[in-house]
This record gives structure tokens, sequence and C-alpha cells, in this order.
């Protein structure tokens, strides 16, 4: 089984209140609503949510990802999200809420995430850097939908 993984990391400003943006982000239906390309999710615990997503193919592959994750404030402004049970995808990561200013909020998100596919070795070899870059570009489109659904006051 080939294990691919991808990063990203960003810092970026939001106009809402601290607490508009950490209930926005920990939202478990906000995140399956915006999470991209979910074929099925099903809330299964209160901190925990269950996405199955729509098959993917790429040069004769495809990836049927599903996994369960939970998230948990660590602390008053640190979310943090680990994917738990099991799954063929792995993610996990954490935001951080800064406030700056009565009505906006800095966030500094990183998030990794692993995918496992049973492919053959020349294959693995060949599809690697396309699936770390689809996981990179995927979670930075995740925040930008995030963002743009983001309600202000």
């Amino acid at each position: 089984m080939a294990r691919y993984s991808g990063e990203h990391t960003e810092t970026f400003t939001v106009n809402a209140p601290i607490e508009t943006a950490k209930a926005h982000f920990s939202n478990l239906e906000t995140i399956a609503t915006h999470y991209g390309d979910v074929k099925q999710w099903k809330k299964v615990r209160s901190d925990t949510l269950r996405l199955v997503l729509e098959p993917r193919t790429e040069i004769g592959v495809t990836f049927n990802g599903e996994h369960s994750c939970k998230w948990t404030f660590t602390s008053d402004n640190v979310l943090e999200w680990k994917s738990v049970g099991k799954g063929n995808m792995h993610s996990e990561g954490i935001a951080t809420f800064t406030s700056v200013g009565k009505n906006k909020t800095r966030i500094e998100y990183t998030e990794r995430m692993d995918c496992e596919m049973e492919v053959n070795f020349l294959v693995a070899r060949l599809i690697s850097p396309v699936v770390a870059r689809q996981i990179r570009d995927g979670v930075k489109s995740y925040l930008e939908r995030m963002r743009d659904a983001l309600p202000r006051k």
C-alpha cells in the first residue's frame, strides 16, 4: 500500500470577532459542507465527523477516500483535529485564533493529510507528486470556502 502526504500552512485574518471565527471553524456541519468533494458525511459524536469522499481518478488510479476526524479545543483559542478509527485518509492539524481587534481574528492554520492507496510500485512513484499537490490544493481551497462562508458581525 502506497502512502502519500501533503501539508498546508497558512496565516490569515478574517473580519469576524474571535468567538464567531472559533465557532465557525469548529462547527462540524460547516466543516462537512465546505470540505469539498464529499459524497456523504455523518456526525458520529458531538466532536467527530465521518467523511466519505467522491471517488477521484488520476492516471488510471481511483481513490475512494474516507476517514473519521475528531475536533477539540485543547485550550481556549487552539483547535486541534486528528483522524480516529479506520480509514484510508489520516488528517491532523491545528488552528490558533488570536483577536486582532474587536471584529478581526488572525488564524494560524496547519493541516497535514496522508492518503493510502493500493497501487503498484511504478504507478506509486508516478502519482506521488500529483497526490501531494492535490492534498495541498484541497486544504487551501477548503480554507477559501470556509472564509467565504464566515458570518461577519
